[in-house]
């Protein structure tokens, strides 16, 4: 599995704090492991948002959102609840 991060999220991902930024990184490494394994998103935080967009929880305060298409996983953004919220709200 491909992952690739759009801009939008590497801009969002630069203003975490270092330990968010590792909390991200590890929820973001145990993503390929999952993705086409349903009965393992629940444990790993993954969590259907929107047909075709996901978010998966990297601790207990922050969310990255993503898009799948067949082997590619396109990071959208990251944040918390209220962050993800208003990007879901611009997304059409």
């Amino acid at each position: 599995m491909t992952i690739y991060p759009e801009k939008s999220f590497l801009r969002a991902f630069r203003k975490l704090a270092a330990l968010d930024q590792k909390e991200v990184d590890a929820a973001i490494a145990r993503l390929p492991a999952v993705v086409g394994k349903p009965h393992e998103h629940r444990g790993a935080s993954v969590r259907r948002l929107k047909p075709g967009v996901f978010e998966l929880r990297a601790g207990l305060r922050l969310r990255v959102v993503f898009t799948l298409s067949k082997d590619v996983a396109v990071l959208w953004t990251v944040g918390d609840h209220d962050h993800v919220h208003a990007w879901l709200r611009n997304l059409k």
